[in-house]
Parts: C-alpha cells; sequence; structure tokens
C-alpha cells in the first residue's frame, strides 16, 4: 500500500517496517477494500489509499448444483462412498446398473483451479475398470483419466481457463456384466465471487 505524498512532505519516516498478514475466507462477494494506518511517534497520523482484493478460497463440487444429472449420479452434500480403501464425502460418485454417467454444473467463469482424486468405489467388481472426464462447456476436456481399477486412484490439480460450464463423465469400461463405479473424491474448485 502507498502513503499520499502529504506524509512525505510533512518529514514522516518510517523507521522500521512491519509484515502483516491478512487472512480472510471468501464469501459475500469475495471482495475486501483494505487500508493501511501509518501512526509515527509524533505527528500526524496518514491512511493509506484504499486497496481492494479478491478473496479465493477452495469450493467442493457440492457448492454447485447440478443443473443436469443422469440417473445413478450422487453429488450431494453428506453423499459418501469407500475409493482405494479411504472414505470421501461430499464428492461424486455412482451407482446402478448404466454404463455411462453424466452430471453438469453452472461454475460462471469464476474458477481457475480444479483438483481431486479420481478412481472407482470400492463396490466395483473385481476386473473392472473405469474412465472419468471433466470437459470445460461440454466439450474441452480439463481432465481424462487414464484406465481406472479398483484400488488404482489419480490424483489431479489442474488450472482451468474460467469455465461458464463444465461436465464430469463417468464410463464404465469393464467387459458386459462387469460393475464398475466411477467417482471423483475431494473435487474442489479455486473460485470467487460466488457469493
Amino acid at each position: 500500500m502507498s502513503f499520499t505524498a502529504d506524509a512525505v512532505a510533512l518529514g514522516a519516516t518510517i523507521e522500521t517496517s512491519v509484515e502483516v498478514s491478512y487472512r480472510a475466507i471468501a464469501g459475500g462477494t469475495d471482495r475486501e477494500t483494505l487500508r493501511a494506518l501509518l501512526q509515527p511517534k509524533s505527528g500526524r497520523s496518514f491512511t493509506s489509499k484504499p486497496v481492494s482484493v479478491n478473496v479465493w478460497h477452495w469450493y467442493p463440487l457440492t457448492a454447485f448444483d447440478s443443473y443436469y444429472a443422469t440417473e445413478g449420479v450422487a453429488d450431494y452434500d453428506g453423499n459418501q462412498f469407500e475409493m482405494s480403501g479411504r472414505t470421501y464425502i461430499s464428492s461424486w460418485s455412482t451407482y446402478g446398473m448404466a454404463r455411462s454417467w453424466e452430471s453438469r454444473y453452472t461454475l460462471g467463469r469464476n474458477c481457475t483451479e480444479m483438483r481431486g482424486t479420481f478412481g472407482v468405489t470400492d463396490r466395483s467388481a473385481d476386473g473392472s475398470s473405469a474412465t472419468v472426464q471433466v470437459l470445460a462447456e461440454g466439450v474441452e476436456p480439463i481432465y481424462i483419466s487414464p484406465e481406472l481399477t479398483p484400488g488404482v486412484v489419480d490424483t489431479e490439480h489442474t488450472l482451468l481457463s474460467s469455465p461458464y460450464r463444465i461436465s464430469i463423465l463417468g464410463t464404465n469400461t469393464s467387459p458386459d456384466k462387469v460393475l464398475a463405479y466411477p467417482a471423483a473424491g475431494d473435487l474442489q474448485f479455486l473460485c470467487h465471487g460466488l457469493g
């Protein structure tokens, strides 16, 4: 932050500097306005010009309502499943007899990163396999998993080009009648301005 020329003109000097950490959690408009106050040992105090900053926060997928989902997608708060022996809560998973699943979400061009762990749930059959894809605007690949099998996960952290919408697609790539349930654990997006 900078101080006005008045402070220098009146002979204000800074003998020491102090670094201040300001930690804010995103919410509301995810925008903070900050000012610094210079209080010399003697003389007049000076206030900096206001500085406005965006506050970024990791939001779970469950912070976004799906506007489209096929039957067999579980993406709600409290959804719980196991993947590679670990329990995930409030993430994205699949169930049922389908061979493919899809859900779609509006991020509103407010998100620039994505992270999560991809695999198949521990309810998947031995010898099963699946893939998970995350697409921007329904067509642009953000993430395409390798073949996922029981006990194998792929953890990903990737940059986004501020997509308006994303789609998550899970596909059972196993032989017929072998059940696999693709999933994404701890799927989160780095965003601002969601309030």
